[in-house]
């Protein structure tokens, strides 16, 4: 059992990272993080059903599709996976959520709308990108209006996008979690795939992502996220999965759900130990004789 700040020690990283961790409020855990290691697996499976993309689409990085078949994930393909996902891992833990009469269509609909602003904005972050949440609010609000103007829906998804970002349904809350825990899964498969290890660059203040080999130097938008687990000098990288734990983990919490939290804290770790780097697309060809 993980304890709060445990130190664990994790090879495919090659550092030892401190993560707050603590789900013990999950019982019996054994029977949790068997159901955990599940998700994180059907997770790296669905992750085939996205289209073969090149890393310059999610990052602006200079590799192709010969070395990685996938690696980002628009806007749309991340809220595809969200409600491929949240499904079972609702059901399989529905004792314990409070609300237990979520019909399943409600959670999939939630999930593949819960970014639909973002079709015009893009994902700016309001901590990341120079934007204030009133410059964020207002231009989603904007994209709303304009891409279901002159719609029967129109005020239907107006409301609802509107519900969705003031976290007014227990619905919408366990779709934040889930958005917040997709970043993590994906970031990690990334780095036991060779993709995602953060080091400081050749100049001050700079930082670089190791992929295949390879460095590229980050958006300086994102220091401020990144400086902190590197500014003592102590460690010489850090996985990009930590990096979104560590700027996921208030968000759900502010959510003031503990078992949500408990159970984004669960995912996580489970993710941490998980073997995703078995489940590389290159290394996964389809088998349609053991299909049939």
């Amino acid at each position: 059992m993980l304890a709060k700040h445990d130190i664990i020690g994790i090879s495919y990283f090659k550092v030892v990272i401190e993560l707050n961790l603590d789900y013990t409020g999950l019982l019996p855990s054994s029977i949790y993080e068997w159901k955990g290691d599940r998700i994180c697996e059907l997770y790296a499976v669905k992750l085939r059903m996205t289209a073969p993309r090149a890393i310059e689409v999610r990052y602006a990085f200079p590799y192709t599709e010969t070395v990685w078949p996938m690696v980002g994930l628009s806007t749309a393909e991340h809220s595809f996976m969200i409600a491929q996902m949240i499904v079972p891992t609702y059901m399989e833990f529905l004792e314990l959520f409070p609300y237990k009469d979520i019909l399943p269509e409600q959670l999939e609909s939630e999930a593949l709308h819960h970014d639909d602003a973002e079709a015009l904005t893009g994902d700016a972050a309001t901590d990341v990108d120079g934007v204030t949440r009133a410059m964020k609010d207002a231009a989603e609000a904007k994209s709303i209006a304009r891409q279901y103007s002159g719609l029967v829906c129109h005020s239907y998804m107006r409301v609802r996008h509107e519900s969705y970002e003031a976290r007014e349904s227990y619905l919408s809350k366990l779709v934040k979690m889930y958005d917040a825990v997709d970043l993590v899964l994906f970031a990690q498969y990334c780095v036991q795939n060779g993709v995602g290890m953060i080091a400081r660059g050749r100049k001050e203040d700079e930082y670089v992502l190791k992929a295949f080999g390879q460095e590229s130097v980050v958006d300086p938008r994102t220091h401020k996220e990144i400086k902190e687990y590197l500014a003592d000098g102590t460690r010489s990288e850090v996985p990009i999965s930590e990096v979104m734990y560590g700027h996921s983990l208030p968000r759900v919490e502010r959510l003031e759900r503990p078992e949500l939290t408990g159970l984004f804290k669960l995912l996580c770790a489970r993710a941490f130990e998980f073997p995703f780097e078995k489940y590389n697309l290159i290394n996964l060809p389809m088998d349609f004789a053991k299909l049939a």
